[in-house]
């Protein structure tokens, strides 16, 4: 299967889409806010226009958001007045450094192989929060997704690298226009306790 997700693919979708997108996730957005301990360093995998990065921001948390896309970079920066930096992943940039939290949203899904940005995750820090979707948007579905993850496997993945694995789940609705009513169901795992 060809890999869609390329800097030409998402630049094409945040030009279209810019601030106005549809992929907000309040819900998810909100818990992993509240999972992300206080005033901590984090590193965000896959930011696209900055929502998230922006939520985490006005909680006081310091945060270096890293997207493939320089146009959803430039958007976040005109938008929420934040640098983030152009990346493609993985391997997480050479010289990112104290980092307490790992961030990564409806991201580990697109990975052709999502145990080697795990790898580089564990390599910059102790605790990871990762959202996926639960059980929807399959390869077959959805060109950009790579892998479907359910609570079984996403735990199971998560064991190879953390000691401890706390799972939550919820559901996002969306309208990505005026008629489409989109409902995803979001895991949303905390893990910490880098295994050696």
């Amino acid at each position: 299967m060809e890999n869609k997700n390329t800097r030409e693919e998402w630049d094409k979708i945040w030009t279209e889409e810019g601030y106005h997108t549809w992929r907000t996730y309040p819900c998810t957005f909100t818990r992993i806010c509240e999972l992300i301990p206080e005033n901590a360093n984090v590193l965000e995998l896959g930011c696209g226009v900055g929502n998230l990065t922006y939520m985490m921001w006005e909680r006081g948390h310091e945060v270096l958001p890293l997207d493939i896309s320089p146009v959803a970079i430039e958007c976040m920066r005109m938008i929420y007045n934040i640098e983030g930096t152009v990346a493609t992943l993985p391997p997480i940039p050479e010289g990112v450094e104290n980092i307490d939290v790992v961030v990564a949203s409806q991201f580990l899904e697109h990975m052709e192989d999502p145990n080697i940005i795990l790898k580089e995750m564990t390599r910059v820090a102790n605790m990871a929060i990762i959202a996926v979707p639960n059980f929807v948007l399959p390869p077959d579905e959805c060109e950009y997704h790579h892998q479907t993850f359910t609570v079984p496997t996403i735990k199971d993945l998560l064991f190879n690298y953390y000691n401890h694995v706390e799972v939550y789940t919820t559901t996002d609705i969306f309208m990505q226009n005026k008629q489409t009513r989109t409902v995803i169901p979001v895991i949303i795992c905390k893990c910490w306790g880098v295994k050696k």
